[in-house]
């Protein structure tokens, strides 16, 4: 990670992937963030990295942390999605939170590259007051998207066990930076969600209640997600732009 000032991709140090749990929980919250034994059961493991770990140290610990993943696309294109990033209140106005993001894009480009992939575009689920900082790095909103993120736990019955979490969704693609197609933008939504949600369903569900659960995501979060994107193209509306009143009544009424 040459460049990238005193970053790490620890994916595979279970240690480090402890730590950088314990740093991002209290902000996240369950809701929010995958277990610890989520990303430690990558860690131990042989097979491929999905979860993509970067972080910086102090004295006092971990400073600044982020995790991505790549989603395959159609054919060999990639999405690099952003899961999770923070950086510490003390480090903040620092310029850590662009190295941080300079850190995690330059681990998804590489492991892109290691499977023979063109990484596309680059999507995440932003918090409202997080939606600054990404406006500054040229994260985009895709107008009318209307986007939870969907429940990280299910009852053994199928049924959501967490709530949804109303988000916005941003986008960064390198040939598209006021409007986007609209086909474009909805395959990215729906494999999204497919990916990260849909498909991890069947490691704690079978039978009766993974259906359920699928056609509840289906139905409640993929395609209204998915349908409030109209249009042959879809603008692309820097979050800088948008006030506080807006996005507080806008995910107020997802």
């Amino acid at each position: 990670m040459e460049g990238v000032k005193g970053f790490v991709d620890v994916s595979r140090d279970e240690r480090a992937v402890a730590q950088v749990h314990a740093f991002l929980l209290p902000h996240f919250g369950e809701a929010e963030l995958e277990p610890l034994s989520h990303y430690l059961a990558q860690a131990r493991g042989s097979g491929a990295v999905e979860s993509i770990i970067v972080a910086r140290w102090d004295g006092d610990g971990v400073c600044a942390a982020a995790i991505g993943a790549l989603i395959p696309l159609t054919g060999e294109r990639v999405l690099g999605a952003v899961g999770h990033a923070l950086v510490d209140r003390r480090l903040r106005g620092q310029g850590a939170g662009r190295e941080l993001n300079a850190a995690l894009e330059e681990r998804l480009a590489h492991y892109a590259k290691l499977a023979g992939c063109r990484l596309e575009a680059f999507i995440l689920e932003s918090e409202a007051g997080a939606r600054f900082f990404w406006g500054k790095v040229g994260y985009r909103w895709p107008k009318g998207c209307r986007y939870s993120q969907p429940p990280l736990r299910y009852a053994a019955d199928g049924s959501p066990d967490l709530p949804t979490i109303p988000l916005l969704l941003l986008l960064r693609h390198p040939e598209h930076s006021d409007a986007i197609p609209g086909p474009l933008v909805r395959e990215y939504l729906q494999t999204m969600l497919v990916w990260w949600y849909r498909d991890d369903l069947a490691d704690s569900l079978a039978g009766a209640a993974l259906a359920r659960a699928e056609d509840w995501l289906t139905a409640e979060i993929i395609a209204p997600s998915v349908a409030s994107l109209v249009g042959a193209q879809v603008a692309l509306i820097d979050p800088n732009t948008m006030t506080e009143a807006w996005v507080t009544a806008w995910l107020a009424a997802d």
